[in-house]
């Protein structure tokens, strides 16, 4: 299925959603041992974007309508640079998709070791679609080489699947089946509504219009060991819950003992946590890149903190529940409504007020399965291994920070985007100190 194509209710909050003060851009660094041949790596990075068409276009409107349209001979942004000292990224700056494709390339190189980064617009794809696009990057480049995997191990994606991308995938009598529960979990949601959360620390957001600061973006990272990942994994499992809800209690305990810390003294406050879910089915992978995600969204007030266990065990049954209620496709059928509402989406989305305080996003067990793996889990492509990776996704006005994680070569990597305007990176970095404490503490009795 070729281009133009419409947006979808998700795509569209996501291409409003953006504005000057607040990108709505994600950013993937990845860490390589070795140097990349330059002509060979931006042959790769071509090569992989014929295969991902909404990274290649842009965003313009069509009466009523805002649609993707191709770009012929698309100007791939590739820059290489030196690699820095320290672990800071280089500064970024917004991607507007009227003017621009949706997706931008750093390389940082130094004798031994590449650091390349991926920034892309939110709406062109979501965190899973960009590692897709990332595997098929680093397949091209290891065929440049004549090394492994072969050309038939290659997958062929379909484009036809693009535009069935709004549907996710659903028959039509599955789609009718779900009414009575979106009916009744629209009637449910109606609280994000009318009860507002507060932001993680108190503060005035950026007009609209300001530019980004200049350590945009600002991030701080961490990895567990492999035996601390699979110490966490067992603790769910003898908890009767998931590694995530884990970790989805111990991101709200990290944020109240922050607060606390900073003096923000509880008081009927309520935190809301953002949940992206991913809304693939088995055959999804041939799929190009594109966003198949919904959130839902985790409502606690300051009491909830106090008995972890207890905690623990009501986002698990919550967690358990939207998904029998299916209630990851209530998100998107609920954007859509909101695109006929006076104003629409961008008249809500822009609104002076915290409509989340935090997110966190689990990418969950990486590049499972891939042909570049070798016996530790790592991804070798032409000389090059992939020895560390992270997302950052977008902050939006009133979260000061959010989390996202996700399993590499048997490792559970942790990274932090933080909004440096009103936090200082001391306190990002006190910010995650506690959230590794939280989580080490929930493994330590197995240890």
């Amino acid at each position: 299925m070729n281009l133009p194509l419409p947006l979808t209710a998700t795509e569209e909050l996501l291409f409003l959603d953006d504005r000057p003060a607040y990108p709505c851009c994600c950013f993937v660094r990845a860490e390589f041992s070795g140097c990349f041949d330059r002509s060979t790596l931006e042959a790769a990075i071509r090569a992989a974007l014929r295969q991902h068409p909404l990274l290649t276009a842009r965003v313009a409107r069509r009466g009523r309508q805002w649609i993707w349209v191709p770009v012929e001979n698309p100007q791939t942004v590739i820059e290489w640079m030196a690699k820095p000292k320290g672990d800071g990224l280089p500064p970024a700056k917004r991607i507007d998709l009227t003017e621009e494709i949706g997706i931008r390339f750093q390389v940082l190189q130094d004798v031994a070791a590449s650091t390349l980064i991926l920034q892309f617009h939110h709406a062109a794809c979501d965190g899973a679609g960009i590692f897709q696009f990332l595997h098929d990057l680093l397949i091209a480049y290891a065929l440049a080489f004549a090394h492994s995997p072969n050309e038939a191990d290659v997958t062929k994606l379909d484009p036809k699947r693009l535009a069935r991308r709004g549907t996710f995938e659903l028959t039509m009598a599955e789609r009718l089946g779900m009414v009575p529960l979106h009916v009744m979990n629209l009637w449910e949601a109606r609280q994000f509504v009318h009860r507002l959360p507060a932001p993680l620390i108190p503060y005035k957001a950026e007009p609209n219009n300001s530019p980004v600061p200049r350590s945009y973006p600002a991030a701080i990272s961490a990895r567990l060991t492999s035996e601390e990942t699979a110490a966490l994994r067992l603790t769910a499992k003898q908890l009767g819950v998931t590694t995530n809800d884990l970790l989805l209690r111990d991101t709200f305990l990290a944020c109240d003992e922050w607060r606390k810390l900073r003096g923000i003294h509880r008081g009927g406050n309520l935190l809301r946590m953002a949940v992206p879910i991913n809304l693939r089915k088995a055959h999804d992978h041939l799929r190009s890149a594109a966003n198949v995600v919904s959130i839902l969204f985790l409502d606690r007030d300051d009491a909830d903190f106090d008995d972890p266990r207890s905690f623990l065990d009501g986002i698990h049954d919550e967690i358990d529940r939207d998904k029998r209620r299916q209630m990851g496709f209530t998100f998107p059928l609920a954007t859509a409504l909101c695109r006929h509402l006076p104003g629409g989406l961008k008249k809500h989305l822009w609104a002076d007020k915290c409509l989340t305080s935090t997110f966190l996003s689990n990418l969950g067990v990486m590049f499972e399965p891939s042909p570049l793996k070798n016996s530790s889990g790592l991804l070798v492509a032409g000389g090059m291994t992939l020895e560390f990776l992270e997302l950052l996704p977008p902050l939006r006005p009133y979260i000061a920070a959010g989390f996202a994680v996700g399993t590499y070569a048997h490792r559970l990597w942790i990274t932090l985007h933080y909004d440096s305007r009103p936090s200082t990176q001391a306190e990002a970095q006190d910010l995650m100190a506690i959230f590794l404490k939280r989580v080490r503490s929930s493994i330590q009795p197995l240890r």
